[in-house]
């Protein structure tokens, strides 16, 4: 079975003008006003939004330049990892010039280690690993970190 969405990108008064100027009715889904619904409350957000200047395209700009910062704070830890760890027989080895990565690099280059140790699919909470960098020992999601 196959799903296709074509006017998702379309807003709801572009689409209502189309229709009225086709002559064609729609019906409306009562859903779509229930505030019980979150995409109901984020629309009515927006529309708060909007009067400040800040609508869905600006939203979606931004979205596009926070994927591409992304971006480039991964390829900062991945090589961070490259430089600053090393594993034997199930022990890393992190070197100490890791902890002085700027924050955002080092809190990437620990999570990714942690998941890899763990097996866990998510970060850890971002509290706890500083708190633990912190420290410089404890543990976290099972795996036991020691500064030397």
């Amino acid at each position: 079975m196959l799903w296709l969405r074509p006017l998702l990108g379309v807003s709801r008064e572009a689409l209502r003008d189309a229709l009225r100027a086709r002559g064609v009715g729609w019906v409306e889904d009562p859903s779509n006003a229930d505030p019980r619904f979150l995409r109901v409350r984020a629309r009515q957000a927006l529309s708060v939004l909007e009067g400040l200047g800040i609508d869905a395209a600006t939203l979606a700009a931004t979205a596009g330049r926070m994927q591409r910062a992304r971006m480039v704070l991964e390829d900062a830890a991945q090589r961070a990892l490259e430089t600053h760890v090393t594993e034997d027989r199930g022990i890393l080895r992190i070197g100490a010039a890791a902890l002085d990565l700027p924050g955002e690099t080092r809190d990437r280059l620990f999570a990714h280690l942690l998941m890899q140790l763990s097996g866990s699919a998510y970060r850890p909470r971002l509290e706890d690993l500083q708190r633990l960098l912190a420290a410089g020992r404890g543990t976290l999601m099972g795996c036991l970190l020691r500064r030397r």
